[in-house]
């Protein structure tokens, strides 16, 4: 191997990392990137270069990606808004059939069944919502102390009525005085 020889394999040794300091640079950045972070891409290179170009054609998919998570994130908080109104309307007729007693004992049991789903609805459109909510930094969190016998007593007071009429009975089996 010749005097040349040697000079370049070692020029070439000695510039490779400079060469590829743009990638890396690219590689760091893009393993910070998340949905929800800020729209900061990843950096280019001055050359106009191919490496350039795939920073480019990178961010680009990035911004399309960005895009597309914002339409499905108000789609999804747009839908579940729109239910609301629907399941408490069809909520308050049901809630209205079961009260005049139906004659037929089978028309009694569709409406609690029908109820129910109604209320399963209710309850994924409300965690629909507030999932797009906390995607958009929107839902402001209150942290309280609380006992944990009441928390429980609430969840027994919201169901009690679906309980009953499915003659079941809630029973809350707390120690008092414990917090959370």
């Amino acid at each position: 191997m010749g005097r040349r020889d040697e000079l370049a394999s070692v020029a070439g040794y000695g510039l490779a990392p400079a060469s590829l300091a743009s990638v890396e640079a690219m590689r760091r950045r893009a393993g910070e990137i998340s949905i929800s972070g800020s729209a900061v891409g990843l950096p280019l290179p001055p050359a106009r270069d191919e490496v350039r170009r795939l920073g480019e054609t990178l961010n680009a998919m990035l911004t399309r990606i960005r895009e597309a998570f914002e339409r499905e994130r108000r789609f999804v908080a747009d839908a579940s808004h729109e239910l609301r109104t629907p399941l408490a309307v069809m909520r308050t007729e049901i809630d209205g059939a079961l009260l005049r007693r139906p004659a037929e004992p089978d028309v009694r049991l569709a409406l609690l069944a029908v109820r129910s789903e109604c209320s399963r609805l209710t309850r994924l459109s409300d965690d629909l919502l507030v999932l797009a909510r906390l995607d958009e930094g929107r839902l402001p969190i209150h942290a309280t102390v609380g006992e944990l016998s009441g928390l429980f007593g609430l969840i027994r007071d919201h169901y009690a009525d679906l309980a009953a009429e499915a003659s079941r009975f809630i029973v809350i089996d707390v120690p008092q005085k414990v917090s959370v």
